[in-house]
């Protein structure tokens, strides 16, 4: 089975400087805008503190619901998101964080066809003594 998986990000930074006391602060915003074979939802939050915990796996896309209220009454510890703003004050942090989750969301693309045909299908088994 062949399956295509696509996610187009869109991806903004900004700089932002404080009016008062002029310190800067550096803010990244990912927004999955389009996808082929996953749904938008690709952004894992904690429950507890509602804020980025990672890219979602395949896992986690089977697992986790699309929104804070199914995640509270189904009990579970995280849900997922289609955007995800962060600030930083570090230049080299935001630069970083942005790398890194570009990676995941190809990384993501990559291992979802075969995790896919790996489970999906029929196999046989047999067991003698």
């Amino acid at each position: 089975m062949s399956t295509t998986i696509s996610v187009t990000l869109e991806q903004t930074n900004e700089i932002i400087q404080d009016a008062t006391d002029g310190s800067l602060t550096y803010r990244v915003t990912c927004k999955i805008v389009a996808t082929e074979g996953l749904p938008l939802t690709l952004f894992v939050f904690d429950v507890l503190r509602q804020l980025f915990n990672h890219v979602a796996t395949p896992y986690d896309i089977v697992t986790y619901p699309a929104s804070l209220s199914d995640a509270l009454s189904q009990g579970v510890d995280f849900y997922r998101l289609s955007e995800t703003v962060r600030e930083f004050t570090s230049l080299d942090q935001a630069v970083d964080f942005a790398r890194v989750t570009r990676a995941r969301l190809r990384t993501l693309v990559a291992d979802t066809p075969s995790t896919l045909e790996t489970f999906e299908g029929t196999q046989t088994y047999t067991y003698t003594s």
